[in-house]
């Protein structure tokens, strides 16, 4: 009885087989003339890197001098330095026909310049983070009353959006990561049949339930660690949209609160300033922060209000010169009690010298909280 039943699942299997060979042989006539057609997906393009320290041989050879004790050419008077030296450019295949002597000195040239350059190329780096967070500091340093708000609101929403597609995104290519895909039995034993025989692909077809048997265990076996992160990443996501839409709802409900009439001066008076420091970087810019309180909550009527708009900071020498004027742009909240405000000036500061800072209003409003 066995043996009639494997016999039976074997003509079944030849049948399958015979069909995915078919099957098989077309898909492998279409891979045949897709590969003649030729894909941009194979051309790889290769990058030199020039210019970095310890990127050529004229530079290591300078750096092992360095570690072998010798920095400066005058040390080459020494006969062994010398020698050492001079075996170390032979080690990096370098000239020494002109004496060892010229070739440190053009390694030693060659190695300051790219250290120069190496610096430059991080100071230019960090003045244009400066600039970009200049660039977001006074974003909405222009705008006034409601506008202010309803804009800084939005864009706080549209942020809240896209980090939470970000982590929802995230989540599905992590399942997709772990996930195995199962092969297809009838398939691979039709290959091995073509390749080897009838008997090789029964066993092969086998074979391949069994694994697929095995992937399956292990995707569950995925599915059950990941699924806690996955979880999680996704109720972030969710989190992050029910912010946004309750952002869109406060911007939507801007256009029918109240301003106060009070001018800008005034408001500023309302206002003081503690914890207060200025940060020079190498660049020359610096960066202003300051706790902004006010002594009793604005109202408007019996309405609840917040101070809003932007405050200038005057940042000084300890003698008394001005190097520049910072926007501190109060945030979408406004200040009730207390905010902490941040501003950068992008130059005309010096490390090592002290600075004081006075603050006078340039443009304040209340408006209903």
């Amino acid at each position: 009885m066995e043996i009639l039943l494997f016999f039976l699942v074997g003509i079944v299997l030849l049948i399958v087989i015979a069909k995915a060979e078919s099957v098989q042989k077309a898909n492998d006539a279409n891979d045949a003339k897709e590969n003649q057609s030729g894909s941009s997906d194979y051309i790889y393009k290769r990058n030199e890197v020039r210019g970095e320290i310890g990127g050529t041989n004229l530079d290591r050879f300078y750096i092992e001098s360095v570690l072998s004790g010798c920095d400066e050419v005058g040390q080459l008077d020494n006969p062994q330095i010398a020698q050492k030296i001079e075996l170390l450019a032979k080690k990096y295949n370098l000239s020494v026909s002109n004496g060892v002597s010229q070739v440190f000195q053009e390694a030693r040239n060659a190695h300051l310049m790219m250290r120069g350059e190496d610096t430059k190329a991080q100071l230019d780096k960090l003045r244009n983070a400066e600039r970009a967070e200049y660039n977001v500091l006074t974003k909405y340093a222009n705008y006034t009353g409601r506008e202010k708000r309803k804009i800084m609101l939005g864009d706080q929403a549209a942020e809240l959006r896209a980090q939470a597609k970000k982590s929802s995104d995230s989540a599905e290519s992590y399942m997709r990561l772990g996930y195995q895909k199962e092969s297809d039995w009838a398939i691979m034993g039709g290959i091995a049949n073509g390749l080897a025989g009838p008997a090789a692909g029964i066993a092969t077809a086998l074979d391949t339930q069994a694994r697929n048997a095995q992937i399956r265990a292990q995707n569950q076996a995925f599915m059950n660690a990941a699924m806690p992160l996955y979880s999680n990443m996704m109720d972030s996501a969710r989190d992050m949209k029910s912010m946004a839409e309750t952002l869109e709802k406060r911007k939507e409900e801007t256009d029918e609160k109240l301003i106060s009439e009070i001018p800008s001066e005034e408001v500023f008076k309302l206002l003081s300033f503690q914890n207060t420091t200025v940060k020079v970087s190498e660049t020359g810019a610096f960066r202003v922060g300051t706790k902004a309180t006010t002594a009793r909550k604005p109202t408007i009527g019996d309405f609840p209000a917040v101070i809003d708009g932007t405050v200038l900071a005057h940042v000084k020498t300890a003698a008394g010169k001005e190097i520049g004027v910072v926007k501190l742009v109060i945030p979408a909240d406004g200040i009730s009690q207390s905010a902490n405000l941040i501003g950068i000036g992008l130059n005309g500061a010096k490390n090592g010298e002290n600075y004081t800072v006075s603050f006078s209003p340039d443009n304040l409003w209340i408006i209903e909280q």
